[in-house]
């Protein structure tokens, strides 16, 4: 029996049916493999799916038919993939189905009909839609995974795929995150030619990969959050020189001194090992290359880097710490960076604004206006606030470039 085109127009009339299946890989040696089932009676193999119980979730049903038709269970759940339709094999019904992919551990075997096959050799397949799946989110599948692996389950680095996948859209539209005066100084010291290798660590949505792009050869620009980077594809239209990877500051997978120059713009404070993601940004530097950083800092005086980082903290529940410039300038000379810039900007900003761009939800937008509200004078004054109708504060970012 052959499925053609007939299966995927839907007839008028026809009753609907939504179903769930999964798409289960299993890390190899440097490759992928997925599960499949031999369909019964059928020339070819499916993925595990079927119908939805009364009561079940989308994801529970998933996770239900992955169980009873490969015999996996205990997976890393990464999220739904796609949704594919078509008429059922009697053509009685039109059926939705919701794809979830999940992670199985490297030695996971699987039981009955379902076999292992490399994600990048496919076996004949009984139900197109299900080949041009797999084909079609092939290079996603495999970003997916990574980001989980390399994520190492922290709860504190989930929290930042969590936090930026959900505002990736967001900080695509970020005038500021977009252009600003942080980031002009940090291309004009950074120097940057057009025999220059450049990687820029949290790239987020790209636009410092993307505003060094015309000036270097090359840039990859790797981020721990997927989402991010899929916003950051739509700024690399036709720039060829720059390429995008999902990798974790922490375990940058580049072999030392791959590169002549290494960026990092407003995300260390994200960082849940600062000191350890940045030997790792110098690991990765040719001797003699240059790196620029840029972050928020706190105000050096107390108790106004009290109050603005209960604020962070508060406001973005993926915020690890801020540091004063004073420590900055401490910790990178003790990596062995020899400075050349160090200089400090600020801008006002709205709190509403600030706020905003985070998603901050309304329980934590209450508990900032109460600590500011409680703060004292002269911490208020140290962050710049003013509380007119539409109450600003003074956001401080501190430019490091050096050389290894």
């Amino acid at each position: 029996m052959r499925i053609d085109e007939s299966w995927y127009r839907k007839p008028p009339g026809v009753p609907e049916h939504t179903s769930a299946g999964g798409v289960v890989v299993r890390p190899g040696d440097a490759q992928l493999f997925v599960a499949l089932i031999r369909e019964g009676g059928q020339p070819g193999y499916v993925l595990p799916k079927g119908h939805v119980e009364p009561g079940e979730s989308l994801d529970e049903a998933a996770a239900r038919e992955v169980s009873e038709e490969a015999g996996l269970a205990g997976l890393t759940t990464l999220g739904e993939i796609a949704v594919r339709e078509r008429l059922n094999l009697k053509k009685t019904s039109w059926k939705r189905t919701h794809y979830f992919l999940y992670v199985a551990g490297p030695g996971s075997s699987v039981q009955g009909l379902a076999e292992w096959f490399s994600l990048d050799a496919l076996p004949p397949m009984f139900w197109p839609e299900q080949r041009e799946l797999l084909e079609a989110c092939r290079s996603q599948i495999a970003v997916l995974v990574a980001q989980s692996l390399q994520a190492g389950r922290d709860p504190r680095k989930e929290a930042t795929q969590r936090q930026f996948g959900q505002r990736a859209r967001a900080y695509a539209h970020s005038a500021s995150h977009r252009h600003d005066t942080d980031l002009d100084l940090l291309v004009e010291h950074l120097k940057p030619t057009s025999s220059d290798c450049l990687l820029d660590v949290a790239t987020g949505t790209g636009f410092t990969a993307v505003a060094f792009g015309p000036l270097v050869r090359s840039v990859v620009g790797v981020d721990l959050t997927w989402e991010m980077l899929q916003e950051a594809e739509a700024l690399r239209s036709g720039r060829d020189r720059i390429r995008w990877a999902v990798a974790d500051a922490d375990a940058l997978p580049f072999a030392d001194a791959t590169f002549t120059a290494v960026t990092c713009r407003r995300a260390a404070h994200h960082f849940v090992h600062l000191e350890h993601a940045i030997r790792e940004m110098l690991r990765v530097l040719a001797v003699g290359g240059r790196i620029g950083l840029v972050d928020q800092v706190l105000p050096d005086d107390e108790p106004g880097g009290t109050l603005m980082e209960s604020m962070e903290i508060l406001r973005d529940p993926s915020h690890v710490r801020a540091l004063p410039a004073s420590r900055w300038q401490a910790l990178l000379a003790r990596a062995g960076v020899a400075l050349s810039l160090m200089q400090t900007v600020e801008r006002r900003l709205a709190v509403s604004e600030w706020l905003e761009l985070a998603g901050t939800d309304l329980a934590r937008r209450d508990a900032i206006e109460a600590a500011l509200r409680r703060a004292s004078p002269q911490a208020r004054e140290q962050i710049g606030y003013a509380a007119t109708q539409n109450p600003t504060f003074l956001k401080r970012w501190v430019i490091l470039v050096g050389t290894k």
